[in-house]
């Protein structure tokens, strides 16, 4: 049995689309969400408890999830890992060897547990891959370019910046067509000649090639149904830029069915221990805004972009603790969603990070439900239980107290807290009526 292929994501998320054909919301005990699942090192752990939920019962539909954090540190970064560099036999490697090595490995467990579970309904996708930030200062800009760092750009590939036979000349084009689709009320001046060559130089640097590299090396390693680009920090006009040239890198690279984009208009759950960046992000320009203007700027970002699926900020954060809860912007999503589907005709799907810690879940409105740290809390506690429990034996050196039991409790903790978030979505079992079994 295998994953789901993009097109197959696409057509389970029409079919759980929560408006009628005449934009009305559909009764709320028939909306449903799809449950977005986190898995980290050590997956073993994660991917064992999630693919059980999956299977669990008539079968459920999940995505599991791998972030570009989890896949370096998975690949064995040092840094990811908190370990030391000293006495090492071989140089560090860069950050996309790591990632190469990360999802290579996530990609040949995950299909030996397919076989073993025989989920009918897992879809995988990338979580969270930022773009480097964005200096304001046009000379920092210069320094990464790949002039400066006497690279010759490409000639082959995809028509976008780094494709292009005059970068150069396509990064400004890209960022002449952004200005002319943001709204001119998202910005709060209008970039001068000095910025938009900062653009100009960060599309054409080698940070952002070397992401974008990294970004599509994942795609065709993991081969997942739906990816994620986290554009939140950067300024509006780069933001949209950035967010239609990756969409088009892929879409060239490896097909327009092959793999869903979900992109990121504002923070959609800032961490409180994330420091602001020296310019104006997209998601420092929300707090004032009405419902009906930020349902025209995310409009507007939507259709530029031609993206698959949305985030945007509606009050939730990342790593929430336990007892820590979050209100959900309904008169947001209500208005963006709403407009969204209205004007395009379309369902695209809303996509509410910082899960762990709603109040409540929007469902239908919330076509897909991120959740990381709740799954991460459940496995860690479990073995905290066990070595409370054992600590003296484990002490003493008793083999049996340090087993695969400790192990075998996390991957029930998380396997118990997949099925309480499945039956929070309304999707547990509803694999075979919710998910397509034939791909187009």
């Amino acid at each position: 049995m295998n994953f789901l292929t993009a097109s197959q994501l696409k057509e389970l998320f029409r079919q759980q689309c929560p408006y009628t054909s005449k934009g009305e919301l559909i009764a709320e005990e028939r909306r449903v969400t799809v449950l977005a699942a986190n898995a980290n090192f050590p997956l073993e752990i994660y991917l064992h408890g999630l693919m059980r939920a999956a299977a669990h019962g008539a079968g459920s539909p999940l995505i599991i999830q791998l972030s570009q954090n989890a896949l370096r540190t998975i690949g064995g970064d040092p840094k990811g890992l908190g370990l030391s560099t000293e006495n090492r036999r071989s140089e560090l490697s860069s950050d996309l060897v790591y990632l190469a090595r990360g999802a290579k490995l996530a990609k040949g467990m995950l299909a030996v547990l397919q076989e073993q579970y025989q989920a009918p309904a897992v879809a995988l996708a990338l979580d969270h891959f930022r773009p480097p930030p964005f200096e304001p200062n046009p000379v920092t800009q210069e320094a990464n370019t790949e002039q400066a760092g006497n690279k010759s750009p490409r000639t082959r590939g995809p028509k976008t910046v780094q494709g292009s036979r005059n970068p150069t000349g396509h990064a400004r084009k890209l960022i002449e067509q952004a200005l002319d689709s943001v709204p001119t009320d998202l910005l709060q001046e209008h970039p001068g000649p000095k910025t938009v060559d900062g653009y100009v130089n960060y599309l054409t640097g080698v940070l952002y090639r070397n992401f974008k590299d990294g970004f599509i090396t994942a795609i065709t390693i993991l081969e997942p149904a739906w990816a994620m680009v986290d554009t939140a920090d950067l300024p509006p006009v780069l933001n949209f830029a950035v967010t239609r040239d990756i969409l088009i890198s892929i879409r060239t690279s490896l097909g327009p069915r092959k793999v869903l984009l979900e992109a990121e208009f504002g923070a959609a759950a800032p961490e409180a221990t994330l420091g602001s960046t020296s310019h104006a992000s997209t998601g420092d320009l929300d707090k004032t805004a009405s419902p009906q203007e930020y349902a025209a700027w995310v409009e507007a970002f939507v259709v530029y972009t031609g993206t698959d699926a949305i985030a945007y900020p509606i009050g939730m954060a990342h790593g929430a603790k336990r007892g820590e809860s979050h209100q959900p912007n309904l008169e947001r999503l209500q208005a963006v969603q709403s407009r969204l589907f209205t004007q395009g005709r379309h369902y695209i799907p809303f996509v509410q990070h910082g899960g762990t810690g709603a109040a409540f879940l929007a469902r239908g409105l919330v076509g897909k439900n991120n959740v990381n740290t709740y799954f991460m809390v459940a496995a860690m506690n479990a073995m905290a239980d066990h070595a409370t429990d054992f600590l003296h034996s484990i002490r003493k050196g008793e083999k049996s107290a340090c087993g695969p039991d400790a192990y075998a409790k996390a991957i029930e903790a998380v396997t118990e807290a997949a099925l309480l978030k499945l039956r929070e979505c309304r999707t547990y079992g509803k694999a075979p009526e919710l998910a397509p079994m034939k791909d187009e």
